[in-house]
């Protein structure tokens, strides 16, 4: 469950926010064994990392907002997430709608069933489905357009 999730939360944050966000996720899940379900152990640690990062990202901004403009632009912002090491297909990846990028991302590098990819981003494992069956579409037309 630890690298899978790693990976996930390396795409998605700095390296110290990923490395933070799975230690809270790894404790998390130790500190409640009996909540994850059995054969999805990868899929719900990478579904709680999600809404670590989200809970991250929220105080962050709250943080910067209370810390007010000047000290904002003081602090050295947060590098973006490598997703691919191709221009284009970083390209199209960034073109993708988010909801279809995340999708896409969970089915192709995290090689996560729909039924897991569902339950993280908390839809049935149809509606998974076929987000990524569009997403694939739409990164195909996008790439074709390249």
């Amino acid at each position: 469950m630890y690298e899978p999730t790693r990976r996930y939360a390396l795409r998605r944050a700095s390296p110290d926010e990923a490395e933070d966000a799975v230690s809270e996720t790894m404790l998390l899940l130790w500190q409640q064994p009996e909540r994850i379900p059995k054969g999805s152990e990868v899929g719900w640690s990478i579904g709680v990392c999600r809404k670590v990062l989200a809970n991250m990202r929220r105080k962050r901004l709250r943080r910067e907002s209370l810390l007010g403009r000047f000290v904002t632009q003081l602090l050295p912002a947060a590098p973006a997430p490598v997703i691919s090491r191709e221009p284009e297909i970083s390209a199209a990846l960034s073109a993708l709608p988010e909801r279809d990028r995340e999708a896409l991302l969970l089915a192709v590098w995290d090689e996560l069933p729909a039924r897991e990819v569902g339950r993280v981003l908390g839809v049935s494992a149809n509606a998974a489905a076929i987000r990524i069956h569009r997403a694939k579409r739409r990164m195909r037309d996008l790439l074709k357009e390249a």
